[in-house]
């Protein structure tokens, strides 16, 4: 089975080729899908429809062996009252990731309110079925409430480095590869795909 997947984030590549291991990864990015929508739900639809779209202009469309997917995902923070959500890219436009952390841990640390939840909303098309669907997987934790703990490793990501999931001590970036990719939203949203397409007979 070859996944087609829609992203141009280095880092999300990355972790669906491990994911997605032993089969084929393909990448199509720097797509015309502007997430205008409100939802992890209509935004992954929005790029998924953009990548089918370029499938059938670009090629013959999507073959039998193949799935496209496209990932929305965002954390939802209990101390800005579940912000910033969809908008975890943008949130905090013109300041960096770092300081992003250092600023949410601060306000953590002045509220007590330390809860987080990671959502993965992957939308896919299954060439073989010529079929849609969607599944949403929720990854639940706690923020660092000590900007002094913050750790700075090589698998630094968005907001990894002040995430605790929960029944860990440690955040997401100072786990190994492999135990974050067997907990984390967006492994679990993949395992969730891969269920539906055994549940028909693709994989």
């Amino acid at each position: 089975m070859r996944f087609v997947l829609a992203t141009s984030n280095k880092h999300k590549i990355d972790e669906f080729r491990a994911l997605l291991s032993p089969h084929d990864l393909y990448v199509v990015g720097n797509l015309d899908a502007e997430e205008s929508k409100d939802t992890y739900e209509g935004n992954s639809l929005i790029k998924l429809d953009a990548l089918v779209d370029h499938m059938f202009v670009e090629r013959d469309g999507v073959v039998s062996d193949e799935v496209c997917f496209a990932d929305d995902s965002g954390i939802e923070i209990e101390a800005f009252d579940g912000k910033p959500g969809v908008f975890s890219s943008r949130f905090m436009p013109g300041v960096a990731q770092d300081e992003r952390n250092r600023i949410i841990v601060r306000k953590v640390a002045e509220t007590g309110r330390n809860g987080a939840v990671f959502v993965s909303c992957i939308s896919f098309f299954a060439g073989g079925k010529e079929i849609k669907r969607q599944v949403i997987s929720r990854c639940e934790g706690t923020i660092l409430s000590d900007e002094g703990a913050i750790v700075r490793t090589e698998r630094d990501f968005g907001y990894d480095p002040i995430f605790i999931p929960k029944g860990f001590d440690r955040p997401f970036n100072v786990l190994s590869k492999d135990v974050k990719n067997s907990i984390s939203h967006r492994a679990l949203a993949v395992k969730g795909m891969l269920a539906a397409l055994s549940d028909m007979h693709l994989i």
